[in-house]
């Protein structure tokens, strides 16, 4: 994993201010002569900037987004866990991790983060912007801050504008963190059962009613055949060989689940916050500037 130190301070649209920003980032293929070539991927919410990993079957050798072909970048966010600025960072101010006093930041503020890392790598043309989920939010934005620099738009699982829907969702996700008694304690562990909660509140969103009927649902109608794992097996891992009820199978499945997340509370509180920020708050003006930057 690569690192980029930015040592100005960096200035916030809330208006706060960072002092510097440290961004991880993977690079994969050769930038051509002409700088043409070039691929940048946003990652969702809860990813990383290793994107061969979490997107196999679309980068890699002989996959669509070839580094035998293309050179490709995938940045960490900044307010994530995963090597760029955020909660559990250090506050220079105050040597010790900015934890709940880390300032609020928007979609545009990560925009312009990887925008100086875009300089310092010397890319001065996108060939093809990809963004999925939260990535989809940031591409859109990155059009909308430069549209001269971005050849091609590729967005999938996003949206120009968040339901209510989803924005209920959201606001659920944040209140099962806060009811977490350690909910604003200093510590990276902070929040982690209310995280788990919101996980869960989350995976219900991935499926609906009929999925789940359909791949669920109790084929022993009667009821006639126990469950060989009582109560003591069922929260052991999800993966296990062992036979058991189809419902129970599902309840431990969406406990497993809800602890493979490595994102700490405070990170996933901040990213939700910022999604709703961004999508509810600064959509009129974002759909304004959207329009007038797609008619150049």
């Amino acid at each position: 994993m690569n690192q980029f130190q930015y040592k100005e301070p960096f200035v916030l649209e809330t208006g706060g201010i960072l002092d510097g920003l440290q961004i991880a980032y993977h690079t994969y293929g050769t930038l051509n002569e002409s700088k043409s070539n070039v691929v940048w991927i946003c990652h969702a919410l809860t990813a990383n900037a290793q994107v061969t990993e979490w997107w196999p079957g679309v980068v890699g050798k002989g996959r669509v987004i070839d580094p035998e072909k293309y050179f490709i970048v995938c940045a960490n966010i900044i307010g994530s866990c995963y090597g760029s600025t955020g909660p559990a960072s250090i506050n220079p101010e105050t040597g010790v991790p900015y934890f709940i006093d880390f300032p609020f930041i928007t979609i545009r503020d990560m925009v312009k983060a990887h925008q100086l890392l875009r300089q310092h790598l010397g890319i001065e043309k996108i060939q093809l912007m990809v963004g999925g989920s939260m990535g989809g939010y940031q591409a859109l934005e990155w059009c909308v801050m430069e549209p001269e620099l971005i050849d091609r738009l590729f967005l999938l699982a996003t949206s120009a504008k968040e339901t209510p829907w989803g924005i209920a969702i959201h606001t659920t996700q944040r209140l099962a963190i806060e009811a977490d008694a350690t909910w604003g304690h200093r510590s990276v562990n902070a929040g982690e059962k209310g995280l788990k909660a919101a996980r869960a509140i989350a995976m219900l969103t991935y499926r609906n009613y009929d999925t789940y009927k359909q791949t669920q649902t109790d084929p022993d109608e009667n009821k006639s055949t126990p469950s060989r794992v009582g109560p003591a097996r069922l929260w052991q891992d999800a993966d296990s060989t062992v036979p058991c009820h189809p419902i129970l199978w599902l309840l431990r499945r969406r406990h497993h689940q809800s602890r493979q997340l490595y994102s700490p509370a405070l990170q996933y509180w901040h990213l939700q916050w910022l999604c709703f920020h961004y999508l509810y708050l600064y959509i009129q003006q974002w759909q304004r500037q959207s329009i007038q930057a797609l008619q150049l």
